[in-house]
């Protein structure tokens, strides 16, 4: 703890770079598509990721895929007003309703850096995690 603190931050900016270079990135997804329509959130399966596009859809591409009707639940407008206001996203033509996959891709998925390096993704996100190297993500 306290040691880090007095660090320069040069040092800091070093040490995070260092990290950042060798550190897994994971996330979580369903194993099953068929169940998606059952939950609040829609999400790729297995099978989608290994035959469907060559890219990790994030949840509006998903949502957009598959037809599912994001003014059903008040949420996905909060989760658009979080994206923009606070992570810079471009809007939306509508309030957290993606017309078409190209407005949806704007986003990016959800992944975290596996800091702990323990090669589970969250739960909340599905029931499979996906660890990517960092060979993978550069």
């Amino acid at each position: 703890g306290t040691e880090i603190a007095r660090l320069p931050a040069a040092t800091l900016a070093r040490r995070v770079r260092r990290e950042a270079a060798v550190s897994e990135v994971i996330t979580g997804f369903r194993a099953v598509a068929s169940t998606w329509k059952n939950w609040t959130a829609p999400s790729m399966s297995i099978n989608e990721g290994m035959h469907g596009e060559p890219f990790f859809e994030n949840t509006w591409q998903a949502g957009v895929r598959h037809g599912y009707n994001f003014s059903s639940f008040q949420w996905w407008g909060i989760m658009d007003d979080i994206e923009t206001s606070l992570y810079g996203a471009k809007p939306f033509g509508r309030r957290g309703e993606p017309k078409d996959m190209l407005e949806a891709g704007e986003r990016a998925p959800y992944f975290a850096v596996n800091l702990r390096r323990v090669d589970a993704g969250s739960p909340l996100y599905g029931d499979v995690s996906a660890v990517l190297s960092p060979l993978l993500t550069a």
